[in-house]
């Protein structure tokens, strides 16, 4: 496997675009760009820009292609929430952010499921407090009729 920051080098010259074009456009300096090329980690907010400026998807960087696909498709939830949080991406196999990634999926699957189970009594409380509503008509109704 590559390391991230040689690939992010090798993306650069074959873009035929310069360090410098590259780092403006990822909004970092130059020497913080250099920084990256001796790295396997960077913040995901700065990977996008890099490879947008490479005309290279963000998975290029990430993936090898020996890799198998069940690690890829781990690392890519990581790269996606990751984007949205801009947490650091590492492209190792077992790295804490991925780690994270995982758990925050987990979570959010038992959430949704929480909320799906709360949504279903709130269905079923409105369905019993309906049956409470006719049986007060009807007592009301039999209270009417005992009158008479």
């Amino acid at each position: 496997m590559m390391l991230l920051g040689l690939k992010i080098k090798k993306a650069i010259e074959d873009a035929r675009t310069s360090p410098e074009q590259v780092a403006a456009h990822a909004e970092m300096s130059l020497t913080n760009l250099y920084k990256i090329y001796k790295r396997d980690s960077i913040d995901s907010k700065y990977l996008v820009k890099i490879a947008e400026a490479t005309n290279k998807s963000v998975d290029f960087f990430l993936y090898d292609d020996d890799e198998p696909r069940s690690g890829n498709q781990v690392r890519g939830i990581g790269n996606a929430i990751g984007a949205i949080t801009n947490q650091k991406i590492n492209t190792g196999p077992g790295k804490k952010d991925v780690d994270t990634a995982v758990e925050e999926s987990v979570i959010i699957n038992q959430l949704t499921q929480q909320l799906e189970a709360c949504a279903d009594k709130v269905k079923s409380l409105q369905n019993e407090i309906a049956l409470k509503d006719q049986i007060i008509n009807l007592k009301d109704q039999l209270l009417e009729q005992a009158k008479k």
